[in-house]
């Protein structure tokens, strides 16, 4: 039988006194003695002298450290009111039961670590242990009391330690708790913790965030806490402008592309005769391009990667955008331009035939790679080019760049990626043929019907890539008077981008036409976050969302937070 007497509690009571709390052997001595005391009065039924095979040979447990048995407690009410508790009652009381009983768990596990004492970074002497103090901190579980121990350096110079919470990781925020708005106070968190909030806020709004933490996860927060701590976690995700030159990366892909399957299929089919060239576009546009189902190839492909850049507003804060121009008459509607990346690989076979999904559409079975940024543009093209060489630029055996008509977006392709494919999104091609269509003038009862057609034609021969052809036929139809110079300005849109818009030809080959990747990635990244009624950003902050909901999509995020918590658990059970 095991037993522990009042004289030997004294003494272990006391040696973790000195060693913890660094106190006298006087004051340790008064401290054991009031210790069993108190414990002896909150628990009569309990004999210190135990038998402590009835605890599965464990000592019983220091005062202050008993689990609250929280669970137990709620399930032995629960019984009792039987039906008389309504069933929503039983389940969230139990939940939060249990989160008492995990915090209790939690706070016991971490205040069980020991660490040596450490030395001081300046005088490289081991420190004094000065005691322990009171700590809350948040975690997944909720708030939760720590007793870290403070050690400082014996002369004094003002360093000092806290190893548990090196340990723990945690981030600091400087916020306010919910109970005491008013009061604003330097709160802690750890990484868990500050990843659901961070998580939750970058798909949420604030205020959807707060009562989607406080019902699914127990955290009661304010705003402002959310805010901060969301803001402390995007800016880790935050990327840098590089400072290396891209020059290496862009001759060795000019060697490495030039001449490449895609580009000799292109330069074949541009080589054919008009009628070949024309039945080979019509049935691609018709049918799905000349390719193999991706199930049935086996054989060894070339990588084509994509790379799609665009911009677009995000509602500002006033005092950030005063003298701005906003998109309304009235000036108001102010925005500043956030700028998208999207990179994505798609595989041909050998002999540049696109692979084909059941339904005859491009098959890409790698997901979107997406960096923003609110600099410059200059800032912005050396960011996507560094994050398409992280995505694998170097081993790609051809390059699609695809954009609008902007010409920054035309500035970032000829500096980063002059030896790639080029392609201006057919959907910003077709508004621009509809403008122009708008300016003409089509008379009679019949005229709208007329109007119909014509646009049908001319979009048929875009499509096909036959854009001067389409020129000319809009040049032929009668125009409305006064709108001479705008049509003059609409058609230089087409003469200069002409050699992005073979779209047949692209179309033939397998090669996307249209930009819908990257304004999905607009509305994935900052559109559905960003752009709700009354919200107003900084650009500061606007960075870090941005880069956090990047990081989200990229897979960086739990690469970085949230680990696979089953390895734990298992390792353990």
């Amino acid at each position: 039988m095991n037993y522990i007497d009042d004289e030997t509690l004294n003494s272990l009571l006391m040696q973790t006194a000195i060693e913890e709390l660094g106190v006298s052997e006087e004051a340790a001595s008064r401290f054991a003695r009031i210790a069993i005391e108190q414990y002896k009065a909150k628990n009569p039924d309990i004999n210190v002298k135990a038998d402590l095979s009835q605890q599965n040979g464990e000592m019983p447990p220091a005062l202050g450290q008993l689990p609250s048995r929280e669970v137990e407690k709620f399930v032995t009410y629960a019984k009792e009111q039987g039906t008389k508790m309504a069933f929503d009652s039983m389940e969230m009381g139990i939940l939060d039961a249990g989160r008492k009983d995990m915090q209790n768990g939690l706070a016991e596990i971490m205040n069980s670590i020991k660490f040596e004492k450490p030395a001081c970074q300046e005088c490289d002497e081991e420190m004094d242990n000065r005691g322990r103090s009171k700590k809350k901190i948040l975690t997944s579980v909720g708030w939760v009391e720590i007793n870290p121990v403070r050690y400082a350096c014996k002369i004094d110079n003002g360093q000092s330690a806290y190893p548990l919470q090196d340990f723990i990781g945690l981030i600091d925020n400087e916020a306010t708790l919910k109970d005491n708005p008013a009061e604003k106070q330097t709160i802690k968190c750890t990484r868990n913790a500050a990843a659901s909030i961070a998580l939750a806020c970058s798909e949420s709004p604030y205020e959807q965030a707060t009562l989607m933490l406080s019902r699914l996860a127990g955290l009661d927060l304010t705003v402002m806490t959310e805010f901060r701590v969301t803001d402390s976690v995007g800016s880790e995700f935050v990327k840098g402008v590089p400072v290396e030159t891209a020059s290496g990366t862009i001759e060795k892909m000019k060697e490495k592309t030039g001449g490449n399957i895609l580009e000799a299929r292109i330069d074949q089919m541009n080589d054919s005769n008009s009628e070949e060239k024309g039945e080979i576009i019509r049935k691609a546009l018709k049918d799905g391009p000349d390719g193999v189902f991706y199930k049935d190839y086996h054989g060894q492909t070339m990588k084509v990667m994509y790379i799609l850049p665009d911009g677009t507003g995000v509602p500002g804060r006033h005092q950030e955008l005063v003298g701005v121009k906003g998109k309304q008459p009235d000036g108001s509607a102010k925005t500043f331009e956030a700028k998208i990346g999207a990179v994505f690989i798609v595989e041909y076979t050998a002999d540049g035939k696109p692979l084909l999904t059941e339904s005859g559409e491009i098959y890409r079975d790698k997901k979107v790679s997406y960096i923003g940024t609110t600099r410059k543009v200059e800032d912005f093209g050396a960011m996507l080019h560094r994050h398409a060489v992280e995505n694998g630029l170097e081993g790609m055996d051809a390059v699609v760049f695809l954009g609008d008509g902007a010409k920054w977006v035309w500035g970032i392709q000829n500096t980063y990626f002059p030896y790639a494919l080029t392609g201006l999104d057919l959907y910003h091609s077709t508004e621009r043929v509809n403008a122009m269509i708008d300016l003409l003038q089509f008379k009679g009862r019949t005229g709208s019907d007329k109007k119909q057609e014509f646009r049908d034609e001319c979009i048929e021969l875009l499509r096909y890539g036959k854009v001067q052809n389409m020129l000319d036929l809009i040049d032929a139809a009668p125009l409305k008077k006064g709108n001479e110079k705008k049509l003059g300005s609409a058609k230089g849109y087409f003469h200069t981008n002409m050699e992005r818009m073979n779209y047949g030809v692209f179309s033939a080959c397998g090669i996307f036409v249209g930009s819908g990747v990257i304004e999905a990635g607009c509305k994935v990244i900052v559109g559905n976050r960003m752009k709700n009624a009354g919200m107003h950003w900084s650009k500061d902050h606007t960075e870090k969302m941005i880069s956090l909901r990047c990081a989200v999509r990229n897979g960086e995020f739990f690469n970085s937070y949230l680990p696979d918590r089953r390895d734990s658990y298992d390792a353990a059970a």
